[in-house]
Order: structure tokens, then C-alpha cells, then sequence
């Protein structure tokens, strides 16, 4: 299904902050930048990620869907995504780690993509270590993140890491899937999870 808003002034101009989106993030000096450009209600879990990843170490930048319903209608793909403070933090990054969502139907299953290939190989290893389901399947295909206009790639090195993570691997994530209170219930997988991320980072950037 194509975007219904072609960029970020498309969308605006149709919609009302604070009542049909919000955008929060975080900036600090670490280099590390975890990001969910189609989080809330849009692709969910995917703000909890990024938010959560980031702890009081790292930056984070989550552009949420908060309506009741109709939150899909809110998706600006990758490489169209241009909301100015997205821009302005993943510029300032050197490490950036990109969370979605994908539908993937019964399958528990992350998708590595992007242009850091040794951060990608290093996601995929310690995923698969913790007991994830991990690969590099998308690499041909958009949801690979391969494409330089991917505003994932546009950090301070030109190269980041996207993970197309499966609703299935999403809602084992959390006790509570459904509802504004899904970050309440971020359980033990869910932390099993991003560590296996971060522990990704620090080894490419010893």
C-alpha cells in the first residue's frame, strides 16, 4: 500500500501535533542513535524500543501515531521520512539503529537491513545468540534499507542499521501488547532483546 503523505510538510499540513502525532527524542554525546520513525500506533512497539535502547546514554527520536484508530495512515516511508529534527539528529549520529515493524504473519522473525554492514552482521549474530530469529533476507528488496536516501543512512558516517522486526516477534515483547499502556509491560524478552542490540554496538565500536 503507497504513503498517503509524500514527506513530512505533506503530512503536517493535514495533521494536528498532539492530537493525530507527536514527536519526543532525546540528544546526547554518546554517537549512538536509536530511532523509530514509525512508532505509537503506527508500527507498535517500536517507540519502546528506541526509547528504551537509548536509556540515559544515547539518543533517541520516535515520531508516534496517537490517534484511536487510523494511526497506519501516519507512515512516511524511509527514504521520503524528512521531519526536520529526524534529520537533525540522525545527521549528528554516528551509530544508528533504526527499529519498524513488519506484518510477517505467525513468523517471530527480525529482518537486518541497512548500509553498516558490519553493525548488521554484529545485530544478526547476537540476536541469534540470545534466541532470536535473525537474517539478512531484505538486503535486495526496500526493506532492506539499503537505499542512501533511507534517512537511516544519513548519519554522520552514511551508513545505519534498520530492523524490520515481525508483529509476532513485537507482542512477545511485551505482557500487554494492545492499548496505550504497552509500555507498562515491557517483559523480560523485551530487555533479552535490546541488549543483544547494544552489545551489537559496543563491539563494533571497540
Amino acid at each position: 500500500m503507497s504513503d498517503l503523505y509524500q514527506n513530512f510538510e505533506d503530512l503536517r499540513h493535514h495533521n494536528i501535533l498532539g492530537t493525530d502525532y507527536q514527536i519526543r527524542y532525546q540528544k546526547k554525546q554518546s554517537g549512538v542513535l536509536f530511532k523509530a520513525i514509525h512508532g505509537g500506533g503506527i508500527e507498535p512497539g517500536t517507540s519502546e524500543l528506541a526509547e528504551l535502547s537509548a536509556g540515559v546514554d544515547d539518543s533517541y527520536y520516535c515520531f508516534e501515531g496517537i490517534r484511536s484508530t487510523g494511526n497506519s495512515e501516519l507512515h512516511i516511508t524511509s527514504i521520503h521520512f524528512d521531519e526536520p529534527t529526524a534529520i537533525e539528529v540522525v545527521s549528528q549520529s554516528l551509530y544508528t539503529v533504526s527499529y519498524h515493524g513488519y506484518a510477517g504473519g505467525q513468523v517471530k522473525n527480525t529482518i537486518v537491513g541497512g548500509l553498516d554492514d558490519k553493525l548488521a552482521l554484529e545485530v544478526t549474530t547476537e540476536l541469534k545468540l540470545a534466541g532470536f530469529n535473525a537474517d539478512q533476507s531484505g538486503r535486495t528488496m526496500q526493506i532492506g534499507g539499503r537505499n542512501p536516501a533511507n534517512i537511516v543512512n544519513k548519519n554522520h558516517r552514511g551508513k545505519g542499521v534498520q530492523l524490520e522486526i515481525s508483529f509476532e516477534q513485537r507482542k512477545v515483547l511485551f505482557d500487554n501488547f494492545s492499548g496505550p499502556q504497552r509500555r507498562q509491560t515491557v517483559n523480560r524478552t523485551f530487555y533479552e532483546y535490546i541488549e543483544a542490540i547494544k552489545k551489537a554496538l559496543n563491539q563494533v565500536k571497540i
